[in-house]
């Protein structure tokens, strides 16, 4: 997976950069961009097992998420970057399922928010076209799962904090010193906890803690405005 999505960005770059090539040059002076990107979000590590007797898996499938960007330009190769994030994953119920005899069972998805920010490096490639090396930390807000069976919960939403950290690249294409096209790829790693309970065990009431690794790739695609 790592492989296919480097390949998909170095298309992209080429592409762009190809593309500058045959244009006006548009460069931008402006200290300020702000962009809406929205894209796919794909489960790696122990988020995407599918195996219940490895630890942690967490059998999350294919999702999406959305970002909203600033970057400030303090001078031509650095920067400060911030981003506030979304994202929702369903569970693969079928893989699920081949552990459990109930056919009523169903679960519905992992979701998360939150807001990171952190240091930018900017390569300027020409006039028009400029990649941004990223990496940020900030705190997320995630949920778990609920499980139903017969469409009866059998287990309650629970939300709570996690540290998050992002790395990765964008690339900006200026159409003009207004306007931008925004797309990047971009690691996501959180490891969000919760607790299940109270369960009576002997006359006493115990928790279960209950915590997953959610490590995503996530390549968007979106517009932005310089400022």
């Amino acid at each position: 997976m790592k492989k296919q999505l480097f390949i998909i960005t170095l298309t992209m770059l080429v592409s762009v950069v190809g593309f500058a090539q045959l244009t006006t040059k548009t460069k931008s002076d402006k200290k300020f961009v702000i962009a809406l990107t929205g894209g796919p979000s794909f489960p790696v590590g122990k988020f995407a097992k599918k195996d219940i007797n490895s630890e942690k898996a967490g059998f999350a499938r294919f999702g999406y998420n959305l970002n909203l960007n600033f970057n400030y330009q303090a001078s031509e190769n650095f920067g400060l970057t911030s981003t506030i994030l979304y994202s929702r994953h369903k569970l693969n119920i079928d893989e699920i399922k081949k552990y459990y005899t109930e056919p009523n069972l169903s679960v519905d998805h992992y979701q998360y928010y939150g807001i990171l920010a952190g240091p930018m490096a900017t390569v300027n490639l020409s006039d028009k076209v400029l990649m941004d090396f990223k990496l940020m930390a900030g705190v997320a807000e995630a949920n778990s799962p609920v499980f139903s069976l017969s469409n009866t919960q059998i287990t309650n939403e629970k939300w709570n904090e996690a540290f998050t950290w992002q790395y990765g690249t964008a690339l900006r294409y200026n159409f003009n010193e207004n306007t931008c096209l925004f797309t990047n790829i971009y690691y996501n790693h959180m490891k969000p906890s919760w607790n299940f309970g109270p369960f009576s065990n002997g006359g006493t009431e115990e928790y279960v803690k209950v915590e997953q690794n959610m490590s995503v790739l996530d390549v968007n695609l979106g517009l932005g405005i310089n400022f």
